[in-house]
């Protein structure tokens, strides 16, 4: 389905012999590239011949899953002139027969996509992200090989990448080239043992990170008369910590990470009920939920400089998978070195007990990631 969006003068005329002309960009669901054909129409030169001169526009169209970054084109045009024997009465379907013919025709399209230079390409390439990116490199050898140039892939790391891959690895792999380190930072990374996990988005090429419930302080924890670790495909880490009944609940973290400059939120990820399978198929057994609509969950946020936050909020949806925002901190652009933050989340009125909740993991996301992380 076509749909036409508005038309657009998108070309001054080569030469005077051009009159204004109006070129309709048509947005197609599945179409990435495409080329449009226009003709001027000269005066003759002789008896029954015609000059005409076609205007070759190639398209390339980027599309974003984000409503409020816009739809972009970039297009090409090269000129080339033709003389056809025109008879009276033929001019019409003459035009069209040798327009059918321009997409095989070599001597008509010389200069075409695929003829750019792979720098200039590179150029386009990188105001992309990294998954057009990816996508256009399948359209021909110049895309192909412009998509691994280093300076296109290095302005979609994080500044701090270095840090972070000795931070995963115990130090920095050489002999990589830039397209490669961003391939492996945008994969689930796990370290500390395991216990926690950091990658790249990429879409955003924001830096994301998970701490399992193992990675947590956790009140009581080693007691199996309150608390057991139970195994699920819900989780990343394949088993959660549950809580069967207690009194004081109290759950502390840190982490010390080189997160790059901007606005990170922290979410708890939480369940109420036991998660299980039954038959092949998915259960959750609530009957040991209860205190927890009483008094309402503190979560609190704090960072090495100063940044603080806390929220409250009673925990009610049972059988759902739920992130519960702890709060937002904010790394400068100055801030070279590693960033410590410190969260907890606790409901420590001893006149209830509380039980029957999954504890999964504490996640670190971009701010600007909410929406998605909400969906999920």
């Amino acid at each position: 389905k076509i749909r036409i969006l508005k038309h657009h003068l998108c070309l001054s005329p080569p030469n005077p012999s051009f009159l204004h002309f109006f070129v309709f960009l048509c947005f197609v669901s599945e179409l990435r590239f495409c080329d449009f054909f226009l003709r001027s129409k000269q005066k003759r030169r002789k008896p029954k011949t015609k000059v005409s001169k076609f205007l070759k526009i190639s398209l390339f169209f980027v599309f974003s899953e984000d409503p409020k970054k816009k739809k972009r084109a970039f297009f090409f045009y090269s000129s080339i002139k033709r003389v056809f024997e025109n008879p009276m009465g033929t001019g019409f379907s003459l035009f069209h027969k040798n327009l059918s013919s321009c997409y095989g025709d070599r001597d008509l399209c010389k200069p075409g996509l695929g003829d750019l230079p792979e720098s200039c390409v590179a150029l386009i390439l990188q105001s992309l992200d990294p998954v057009e990116i990816c996508r256009f490199s399948k359209l021909n050898r110049a895309f192909h090989g412009a998509s691994w140039a280093d300076f296109v892939w290095e302005s979609k790391l994080p500044p701090d990448y270095r840090l972070i891959l000795e931070k995963i690895l115990g130090g920095f792999p050489e002999n990589l080239s830039k397209r490669d380190i961003f391939t492996f930072l945008s994969r689930v990374n796990s370290f500390d043992e395991g216990n926690k996990k950091a990658w790249v988005d990429k879409r955003t090429g924001g830096l994301c990170l998970c701490i399992s419930a193992k990675g947590l302080t956790i009140t009581g924890i080693d007691d199996r008369r309150y608390w057991s670790h139970i195994p699920t495909d819900d989780s990343r880490f394949s088993s959660v910590a549950y809580v069967q009944q207690i009194w004081w609940f109290q759950v502390d973290g840190e982490i010390d990470f080189p997160f790059p400059a901007g606005t990170y939120s922290v979410y708890f990820r939480l369940h109420l009920g036991k998660p299980g399978k039954r038959f092949g198929w998915r259960v959750c057994d609530t009957e040991q939920v209860h205190g927890w609509n009483i008094k309402p969950v503190r979560f609190q946020l704090s960072t090495e400089d100063g940044q603080h936050s806390s929220s409250q909020c009673m925990l009610t949806e049972a059988g759902n998978w739920s992130h519960h925002h702890a709060g937002d901190f904010v790394v400068g652009k100055s801030k070279s070195s590693s960033t410590k933050i410190k969260f907890s989340m606790t409901q420590i009125d001893c006149t209830h007990t509380k039980g029957g909740l999954c504890l999964d993991s504490v996640v670190v996301y971009p701010s600007s990631c909410k929406n998605r992380l909400r969906q999920n």
